[in-house]
């Protein structure tokens, strides 16, 4: 990455951050898969049918330390300088927690996972 200058962009949605959220993204994938073969040519019907789906197996919830973890995996990778965090707004609507950024940065500061450090944000934020 030095050498193009690019970053590496951090997500917060669920299924890049806990293995549960993960699992329930596949699961969700292969039944939409059967859906759309159930109902050739009824989007609707799978629309409604993986709506149902959905409020029947939720999305399991992320921790701000699991987003701290997934931000110092990625970090541990590609170096500090090539962290960029918020890859999607998608996450916004997904994750609570992931327009908290001030909380992110306090749990990395306190929790030594040097993700996000004094040097490297441009603001410090009151522990």
């Amino acid at each position: 990455m030095p050498a193009n200058g690019g970053i590496v962009m951090v997500t917060f949605l669920p299924q890049y951050l806990t293995e549960a959220a993960r699992l329930r993204s596949q699961r969700r994938s292969e039944e939409k898969g059967r859906l759309e073969k159930l109902f050739p040519g009824h989007a609707e019907k799978v629309k409604a049918s993986l709506a149902a789906w959905d409020k029947a197996h939720p999305t399991p919830r992320a921790s701000l330390s699991d987003v701290a973890d997934h931000i110092d995996h990625v970090r541990k990778i590609a170096g500090i300088s090539y962290v960029g965090i918020g890859g999607t707004t998608k996450a916004l609507m997904a994750h609570p927690m992931a327009w908290k950024m001030s909380h992110v940065t306090q749990h990395c500061w306190r929790n030594s996972c040097d993700a996000v450090t004094p040097a490297k944000t441009s603001k410090k934020w009151p522990a």
